[in-house]
């Protein structure tokens, strides 16, 4: 499994950014990668809450499943079905959030797993870890902006890296 860790200081507290989080439906509101997404759970959100997300690029939809949820700490999320993703076998996500003095710090981390043996790892090596470690950084931007500005992320919206480090 490839590993993607990122990380960044966001001017708020946990709770805050918490909350973002929670709003497990509405993750589209925090990346401009992600078109749409929406709950397809009933209930409150917690372990086994799923949604659905459309991806910007290439027509690709993803179905996620939460897999861990410590309040205010930890959000884990397992992508158990996607479409036009190729060659991608497995996929998940966690969000950890720790007290920075005021502020918080958000880690996030990323793995997937690619098929086609070698030739899956040569593809992953030339083009995909480096396309997937720059969207994983702007969807951990994404948060910060959202959490700080309010402001909904969507395809138009300019987001600054700067501070998002590799954990």
């Amino acid at each position: 499994m490839v590993r993607i860790l990122r990380s960044v200081h966001i001017n708020a507290p946990q709770s805050a950014v918490w909350s973002v989080l929670a709003d497990f439906g509405n993750v589209n509101r925090l990346s401009p990668n992600i078109k749409s997404s929406c709950l397809t759970s009933h209930g409150p959100v917690g372990i086994g809450s799923t949604r659905h997300c459309d991806l910007a690029m290439m027509g690709a939809t993803l179905e996620e499943r939460i897999t861990d949820w410590q309040e205010g700490e930890c959000l884990a999320v397992d992508i158990y079905e996607w479409k036009n993703m190729p060659m991608i076998t497995k996929m998940n996500s966690r969000f950890l959030l720790s007290k920075a003095g005021e502020a918080t710090r958000l880690t996030a981390t990323i793995e997937y797993a690619l098929g086609l043996g070698p030739i899956g790892w040569m593809i992953d090596m030339m083009i995909m870890r480096q396309m997937n470690a720059k969207n994983w950084a702007t969807f951990v931007a994404g948060i910060r902006m959202n959490v700080e500005t309010g402001v909904h992320i969507d395809q138009d919206t300019v987001i600054d890296l700067n501070g998002v480090v590799v954990a």
